[in-house]
């Protein structure tokens, strides 16, 4: 599935003010207040017009854009595009020029070319997904370049939502909408409640709502940082009903409708037979007994015998393909794969219903926005009479409990029939179901450690771990499982490497080898200094509270554990390091060092519980990772044997 007019924020700096009057420009005056910038975009409009025909509506969208061009690296990106889906909407009067710096004034060239093809999208075999394209000459710094453009949106479910930011500054910005009093229109607005102005302008048959912002930053993008949607103001769009020939239509007051709406979209494949799809499910749950296990095993058998291939053609986008096509040709999207998993549950007598939800880079509800841009993504919800499990067939080795990591905490939309629906929260996943456990046995020998090490994975971190030992093929497994230990230091050596359980997702995957760690141990005189801690999980992961500018996010939770254990006749010089801890609601580790029977043995344990570091909790994160660094740097101390 894919989110209609989901487009990236750099993107929204060009496609937004254009006018055939001089630009009025003081460039050393926004060269000053932002030094070093090669954009800056001094109008970004949008305007949306709704008439209503009687029978229909009639949705046209105004966008007006100009970019000041600041530096050479500017100017070489001459190219701009404007992107849409053919199916729902249609772009028309582009009117695109350079203002040329003549003096004190501005000379205006026209683009007279303007191109269309079908863009390249990343992971998808095919859509509606089209562009239009084309070169603004003349470009030089202090230039201005400038858009308007004309799109007709053909489906009252799919009106834009607008983002009051971008990539680089902008000097003003507004959304307006205008719609007849036989339209009942609403609104969601997230975001800074300060940053936006709105106004509201009746007339005798329409209405006008208008929200505009200035002197706007630009958004600062920042690792592990939420998506730019949570961060950016904007409004959202969505049509409650309209007049049409007398008779109130409704169109997304609600939930209720916009299941409905989704619902009809289904016709075809509420009333599909499914003959071949209960054979196959017959077969593959020959022999298998309680509800769960076949359910898992046709979960599995999608996963593993359904290639995942994303498809986006207009309502394709929306619709999914028949259980038996899909079965027969062997791949299908994320919405194709969820109704064959869900046909095969119902064949073999279990509950199982199409599930659309929207994945965690999406901050909306159903409740506060029943609109299609609240969810892009579908998956099977399948029930045991007292447990719900949540499906999501495009993951390759996700376990049968566990939802993928991407729609964690987030709302699911159940078709229970075509006329009856449930919203529910998928759950989140307990840190403990994620782990990394570690064992390491260690000797000393000179300067050199060596040791055996098991180390054992599962959940979401053996997910993330198969992915990365399988992302060069099945053949460098071994090679990018090695490269990616980072034990002790960089003069580390492997010496034997085995591991098991990566084809099995019910298996915990499991690193057994052995290893050298050369120069790693200190000598003083009589004494020999070892630091213990081997691996090091967050050292010195501090943030800059001075400069962050968004909350940070994880992607799971998660427990690492480990113990070393030093066999040595060596006596102990003083005495073992103090235990050490830091116990957060959200965060927090311990260390502890015990002597007992010729070993020492330390256990270390760091622990990451919730998905969502908020910007006033840097401090805190900040004390635990510094107290979590100078644990770290403990060490203990041998006496040598002369």
């Amino acid at each position: 599935m894919f989110r209609l007019n989901k487009i990236s924020l750099m993107l929204l700096l060009f496609v937004a003010l254009h006018s055939t009057a001089q630009p009025v420009v003081n460039v050393e005056g926004v060269k000053q207040k932002y030094p070093g910038i090669g954009f800056y975009t001094l109008k970004q409009n949008e305007h949306i017009e709704i008439k209503n025909s009687g029978s229909k509506l009639n949705i046209k969208t105004t966008s007006e854009s100009s970019v000041l061009l600041l530096n050479d690296h500017a100017v070489l990106n001459s190219e701009r595009s404007i992107y849409y889906y053919n199916t729902f909407s249609e772009i028309s009067d582009i009117d695109a020029r350079t203002w040329v710096p003549d003096g004190s004034r501005f000379k205006q060239v026209k683009v007279n070319e303007i191109f269309t093809r079908k863009p390249a999208k990343s992971g998808v075999f095919y859509d509606d997904f089209m562009e239009k394209y084309f070169y603004y000459p003349s470009l030089r710094p202090g230039s201005v370049i400038s858009l308007k453009y004309d799109e007709e949106i053909f489906d009252p479910h799919m009106l834009p939502a607008f983002y009051f930011g971008g990539s680089y500054p902008i000097e003003e910005a507004r959304f307006s909408v205008t719609f007849p009093s036989s339209v009942k229109l609403k609104y969601l607005y997230k975001g800074n409640p300060d940053a936006v102005k709105f106004e509201e302008k009746k007339g005798k048959n329409e209405t006008t709502y208008t929200w505009q912002s200035v002197d706007v930053p630009k958004f600062e993008s920042e690792d592990n940082a939420p998506d730019p949607t949570f961060v950016v103001p904007k409004v959202v769009l969505y049509i409650d009903e309209f007049d049409n020939n007398n008779v109130q239509e409704k169109v997304l007051p609600d939930v209720k409708h916009l299941y409905k709406w989704y619902s009809t979209l289904l016709t075809d494949v509420w009333k599909e037979e499914h003959n071949d799809t209960k054979k196959l499910a017959d077969s593959l749950t020959a022999g298998i007994k309680g509800d769960d296990a076949k359910a898992k095993a046709l979960f599995y058998w999608v996963q593993d015998h359904i290639k995942y291939i994303a498809f986006e053609d207009g309502l394709g986008g929306f619709i999914p393909r028949p259980a038996s096509e899909v079965q027969r040709k062997r791949y299908g999207d994320c919405k194709d794969k969820a109704t064959l998993l869900c046909e095969l549950l119902r064949a073999a007598g279990l509950n199982g219903y199409r599930a659309w939800i929207g994945t965690r880079d999406i901050d909306y509800t159903y409740a506060e926005l029943p609109s299609p841009q609240v969810d892009n993504h579908m998956i099977t919800a399948y029930n045991n009479g007292s447990k719900w499990y949540f499906f999501d067939a495009t993951a390759d080795q996700i376990y049968f409990d566990t939802p993928t990591s991407m729609i964690q905490g987030k709302e699911a939309l159940i078709g229970i029939n075509a006329d009856s629906f449930l919203v529910m929260k998928v759950p989140e996943m307990e840190m403990e179901r994620n782990k990394i456990k570690s064992d390491y046995t260690i000797s000393i020998s000179n300067d050199t450690v060596s040791g055996n090490a098991v180390e054992l994975y599962t959940g979401y971190v053996k997910e993330n771990v198969f992915a990365r030992l399988t992302a060069d093929g099945l053949s460098k497994v071994k090679e990018n499982a090695i490269n990616g230990l980072y034990i002790g230091n960089n003069k580390h050596h492997v010496d034997t490497f085995s591991y098991s359980g990566l084809a099995d997702r019910d298996s915990v995957l499991a690193f057994r080898y052995k290893f050298n760690l050369m120069n790693y141990v200190t000598i003083a005189d009589d004494e020999m200094y070892l630091n213990m801690n081997l691996k090091k999980p967050y050292v010195d992961d501090i943030i800059d509270i001075g400069k962050r500018k968004n909350d940070r996010i994880f992607d799971f939770r998660f427990v690492d554990e480990n113990a070393t254990e030093l066999s040595t006749g060596k006596k102990v010089a003083g005495k073992l390091p103090p235990d050490r801890k830091y116990e957060g609601k959200n965060f927090g580790f311990s260390i502890r060092y015990e002597n007992s029977a010729g070993k020492i043995i330390m256990h270390r344990k760091v622990y990451i519980d919730t998905l969502l570091l908020k910007m006033n909790q840097f401090k805190e994160w900040n004390d635990f990772i510094e107290q979590l660094s100078s644990a770290y740097k403990e060490t203990i101390v041998l006496k040598t044997t002369k």
